[in-house]
């Protein structure tokens, strides 16, 4: 006979089947389906299938040692104690199966599709001693899905919105249907109406979100992310056959209106995705390899060194289309376009005075600019109708013969070809001939100085930016900068995309006081402006800015202030890239100063994930002039 250790790990395991066991046995005349379900449950226990990777994949267990679901919902779980105890959850999955079929959709057999598909793999259940629903809610979704096979996408980072400035990911899936559109997303996010984006970032760090799956019609995905957010979209086909996608769909199914909560860092829409991508491959390692803060871009490369990706594919914004149009036309013929799109010009009476060459981009530009104000609500259905119709019938003029080279927008690097997402360096250099070494980590994400490939042009991400630096001759350690917040967007200004700049910047920085000497203070920086592209090429930029210090080494222990920066950021070949910049900022209340300062900057790229970082900066605060300059090595990882 074989004895349980009353403190083992295994006993308690055992124990929720022993009580069930124990209840049963009590009394004389158990029913036949009680009989059943006490074989089961032996079976289960003695294979000990909760310890089973597929089986604690289906509960969001990451990893063997994770000690609990990422799942924080408790209807999701069976079992009281479901979180945290998969056996218990197990147990009472499989006598769930054995209540009446009167639940219907509600019954646990409907409820826990891929649950009980892979119980009745493990368990070989004899189909006619359990009960039977009809589960029409169910057949309904997989009727309508008809999941064949999967894609992960990805759409580029959105400046605009603290939320997308990482990018995004999300899965779809396929059905036997011709049209990529008439497939169904898959998508994990943060509920929530918060307009702020401020705000939403700041609960979003903390977990203050519930996060939900949700699966809709990818044509509304396709339109809120290319059309109105002017994001590019990358899609990755996936290595899955026909069976392991339905897995992922019945998992899908168990997961609707159930939440986690969402943390922006780490248990966001990249990390939550991988569990569907492991349950419908159990042999996947994916939630257990990620970093402690997982990134969209994280995901897309994790995917592609599983071996998963079997193709990819890009699919231009609608901003695209309309800049490879205008780039191809006089800038009257764009504004006649853009005209006409805003029903202050009718093409007809310009069709005499415009070659086919010149009306054709003109058509086709204004029919792109219709539908993106149709798509941002500029225009009411029946105008927009109306004046598309008209549009389409100019345009059916001049047939296919009008050959245009727009029509092939050339294809960018792919997101995962960038570096990756967290960043350490180290250096040293010289702060008014004083020599330095400095060292620094950046968990995310991308600077100015960065290489663009695979990011968004013009775009600045930091969170968490530390820098320490050590004088060797003083034997004087200090913390150079902890930045928590450092995003800088340089959307570029033109006729048809009147965007605005803008930056936001918060941490602690060494400051030079009105004395000269350095200080150690909090700084919130904001600024607004414009930029535009240059002839070098590259993006130049002006901003008006207000900043604020708090610090004890201040006199007064702040400094308010305001004033002005400009710069140009250029790229030189494939591996060099220049920023130049310079500021004034006058600081009338607190500690009363003036700075004036200049800064040149080099980044080389050495390999994807290697790079090299020149800086040379000269301020002047109120007379007293303070020059560094460093040499950096990062690694990206």
């Amino acid at each position: 006979m074989m004895f349980l250790d009353p403190y083992s790990k295994k006993a308690y395991r055992s124990l929720p089947v022993c009580l069930l066991v124990c209840l049963l046995s009590t009394f004389s005349h158990a029913s036949g389906d009680d009989q059943y379900l006490l074989q089961l449950l032996k079976k289960a226990e003695d294979a000990r299938l909760s310890e089973e990777r597929p089986w604690r994949l289906l509960l969001h267990f990451s990893g063997e040692k994770a000690s609990a679901s990422k799942i924080d919902d408790p209807v999701f779980f069976l079992s009281e104690t479901g979180k945290k105890d998969p056996d218990a959850e197990l147990a009472a999955t499989v006598k769930g199966l054995f209540k009446p079929v009167e639940l219907g959709d509600r019954h646990p057999r409907c409820r826990y599709p891929a649950r009980y598909s892979w119980l009745r793999e493990q368990l070989e259940f004899d189909e006619k001693q359990l009960p039977d629903p009809d589960c029409a809610e169910q057949k309904t979704y997989l009727d309508r899905v008809k999941p064949r096979s999967a894609s992960l996408m990805f759409p580029s980072g959105y400046m605009n919105s603290p939320a997308s400035m990482f990018g995004h990911t999300f899965i779809r899936i396929d059905s036997d249907n011709d049209s990529e559109l008439l497939s169904h997303a898959v998508n994990y996010a943060a509920r929530t109406d918060e307009s702020n984006g401020m705000v939403y970032a700041w609960k979003g760090i903390f977990g203050l979100y519930k996060g939900y799956f949700s699966i809709l019609p990818q044509y509304v995905k396709i339109r809120e992310y290319s059309n109105l957010e002017h994001r590019d979209i990358w899609e990755y086909r996936l290595d899955l056959d026909r069976e392991e996608v339905e897995r992922m769909a019945l998992h899908i199914w168990e997961l609707r209106e159930i939440y986690s909560d969402y943390f922006f860092f780490d248990e966001n829409c990249s990390y939550h995705l991988l569990f569907l991508l492991e349950n419908a491959r159990p042999s996947l390692h994916l939630t257990d390899r990620t970093p402690p803060w997982v990134m969209p871009l994280d995901t897309v490369t994790l995917v592609r060194s599983a071996g998963l990706i079997a193709k990819s594919g890009y699919r231009p914004s609608q901003r695209e289309k309309i800049q490879a149009i205008s780039s191809l036309m006089q800038k009257s013929d764009i504004s006649l376009a853009a005209r006409i799109a805003d029903r202050e010009e009718d093409f007809s009476k310009n069709r005499s005075r415009l070659p086919p060459r010149r009306s054709v981009p003109v058509l086709d530009l204004s029919i792109e600019l219709l539908q993106y104000s149709y798509a941002k609500k500029r225009v009411n259905q029946d105008d927009y109708r109306k004046l598309l119709l008209s549009l389409l019938r100019e345009r059916s003029r001049y047939g296919s013969a009008a050959v245009n080279n727009y029509n092939s927008i050339s294809q960018p690097h792919r997101p995962e070809e960038g570096h990756s997402s967290a960043r350490v360096s180290i250096g040293g250099g010289f702060d008014r001939g004083k020599p330095f070494i400095q060292a620094g980590i950046r968990p995310a994400y991308h600077s100015l100085i960065d290489p663009d490939t695979g990011y968004v042009k013009g775009a600045q991400i930091q969170f968490l930016d530390s820098e320490l630096r050590y004088y060797p001759r003083q034997e004087h350690l200090r913390l150079e900068r902890l930045s928590l917040v450092d995003i800088i967007s340089l959307s570029t200004y033109d006729r048809l995309f009147p965007r605005t700049s803008w930056k936001i910047i918060a941490g602690f920085d060494q400051l030079q006081k009105k004395n000269g000497h350095d200080t150690t203070a909090f700084r919130i920086n904001a600024g607004v402006g414009v930029s535009a592209d240059a002839d070098l090429p590259g993006i130049a930029y002006a901003m008006a800015e207000v900043d604020a210090n708090i610090g004890e080494g201040l006199n007064d222990w702040y400094a308010l202030g305001g004033g002005f920066s400009a710069g140009i950021i250029t790229n030189i070949g494939n591996r060099l890239k220049l920023h130049l910049s310079g500021k004034s900022l006058w600081y009338p209340v607190g500690e009363e100063r003036l700075l004036l300062g200049g800064e040149a900057a080099a980044g080389f790229s050495i390999t994807r994930n290697n790079s090299l970082e020149a800086i040379f900066r000269y301020s002047d605060t109120s007379g007293h002039g303070k020059s560094e300059s460093l040499l950096i090595w990062n690694h990206f990882f």
